[in-house]
């Protein structure tokens, strides 16, 4: 899922509707080994700094409730490649949730 700027009509998605989406998503991948990939690009935050920081604290509050609670363990890109590939020499630094 790609967080994206509040211009025009996206200006009309409101925080909780994009934190929704967020929780739709983990659910959807719940169970399956699945990846749910949250991403951006900083001009996408540039808009509305506030909002979208707030839209950031409250999905990675909700990763953190979940990953707590054992429903998702979070994996950098590079990890998760190595561990999709078999390849054990990858890194491991946490950027990307995958769920159990």
């Amino acid at each position: 899922m790609q967080l994206l700027h509040r211009s025009g009509l996206r200006r009309l998605v409101t925080r909780r509707a994009r934190v929704r989406k967020v929780r739709a998503g983990l659910e959807a991948v719940r169970g399956t080994s699945g990846v749910f990939h949250l991403w951006t690009h900083p001009f996408n935050l540039a808009d509305d700094r506030r909002f979208h920081f707030e839209v950031l604290e409250d999905i990675l509050r909700v990763v953190t409730r979940e990953r707590e609670a054992g429903h998702l363990g979070v994996d950098s890109t590079g990890a998760l490649a190595a561990r999709l590939s078999g390849d054990k020499h990858q890194s491991s630094v946490s950027d990307a949730a995958t769920v159990a």
